[in-house]
């Protein structure tokens, strides 16, 4: 299960297109961060709006946070072990076929 790391703000992910969430992992022995980047395609199909934008995304973030967290824990479910890491850091993307 991830849940979204209080202490790291959503930050633009220029590469991948995304909005880049820190999550936390809360089972297994040991807590570690990871990278979540919710696609700016996610993000338009659940809000039916265009995201252009830093800002848009980021009110899109804000009104279905719920739903991202709980998309995000469950693909994380579903892949853990196998997650890979980008920039040293172990990451996945959310795009519009997870289920939001």
């Amino acid at each position: 299960m991830l849940t979204r790391d209080p202490d790291v703000r959503p930050a633009f992910h220029h590469e991948l297109r995304g909005l880049d969430i820190r999550m936390v992992s809360n089972g297994g022995v040991a807590p570690r961060q990871i990278r979540v980047v919710v696609t700016f395609h996610a993000l338009a199909a659940i809000s039916q709006t265009e995201i252009e934008d830093l800002p848009t995304a980021l009110q899109c973030f804000e009104r279905f946070e719920a739903r991202i967290e709980a998309g995000a824990s469950a693909k994380f479910g579903r892949i853990g072990p196998e997650i890979g890491e980008y920039e040293g850091v172990p990451t996945f993307l959310l795009m519009t076929g997870d289920p939001l």
